[in-house]
């Protein structure tokens, strides 16, 4: 039987099993937990960032400040795809 190894971040990696996996199993695993459904993380990752979106539509207007559109546009796309990965992952 051959030892696991971690690498400075915790993730394990066994070299028997590492050429093994199938490439939908080839994310990183931290402490030992199996990475979450992409589904699940998606669907957590949506929730949040619209949650955020929502707010600031209806916080900025009462403190007097404009929605900027522009960067929501840009900045939420971006912000899902990230929080996806990390909630995937199990960085968060």
């Amino acid at each position: 039987m051959k030892e696991s190894r971690s690498d400075r971040r915790g993730v394990r990696s066994t070299p028997e099993v590492a050429g093994d996996r199938a490439p939908d199993q080839a994310a990183p695993v931290r402490n030992g937990a199996e990475p979450r459904p992409w589904l699940l993380a998606a669907a957590w990752s949506l929730i949040a960032v619209a949650v955020l979106v929502a707010g600031s539509a209806l916080v900025n207007p009462l403190l007097g400040r404009y929605v900027h559109w522009g960067r929501i546009e840009v900045g939420a796309p971006i912000a899902y795809l990230v929080l996806a990965l990390a909630l995937r992952r199990r960085w968060v």
